[in-house]
């Protein structure tokens, strides 16, 4: 599991970095999984949240499977295991938001998985090319959609009910 937080000030998202990354770091003990935590390393010339693409992609090169968690996450059902989310015909697997809608215009990229092959980089370079693309609507999840676009990636990304593994509170 991957998680950041910027770490410069103090926050409420930083608090919650804390909080919820001692949470998941716990889970991942329990459970065998490897953690890692950024709170630096961000790129400067962009939102932070854009440097996922950068923290995953150094992961990858550790672990077969990373699971990125926004630091406004945590897992709440301890029992629960993050393998049986895992599907090696695809090299990421992320959570659809709107079963109405066609899954490139709803994926969240707050949680997601993305499996170490070559072909992963590719798609981070996608995302990460997004950001001068015109006409675009939001950050890197814009590029992650934009990427499920594409015929490299049209079948090679996994869209699951959101539910699954990403629930808001207050939501449905």
């Amino acid at each position: 599991m991957v998680m950041a937080y910027t770490g410069k000030d103090n926050t409420k998202f930083n608090a919650m970095g804390k909080f919820s990354s001692a949470v998941n770091a716990r889970y991942c003990e329990e459970h065998g999984y490897g953690f890692r935590l950024y709170t630096s390393g961000f790129a400067e010339d962009r939102p932070p949240s854009w440097s996922k693409v950068l923290f995953i992609r150094d992961a990858l090169r550790s672990y077969p499977w990373v699971m990125w968690m926004d630091a406004d996450a945590i897992v709440t059902d301890k029992r629960d295991t993050l393998d049986r989310f895992l599907d090696e015909r695809y090299v990421m697997v992320v959570g659809k938001q709107d079963w109405n809608k066609a899954p490139w215009n709803t994926i969240n990229s707050g949680v997601f998985f993305a499996k170490a092959e070559p072909d992963i980089g590719r798609l981070f370079d996608g995302v990460w090319a997004d950001i001068s693309r015109p006409g675009r609507v939001g950050w890197e999840q814009d590029g992650f959609r934009q990427m499920m676009l594409t015929e490299m990636f049209k079948n090679r990304i996994k869209a699951v009910c959101r539910r699954d593994f990403n629930s808001l509170v207050g939501s449905e």
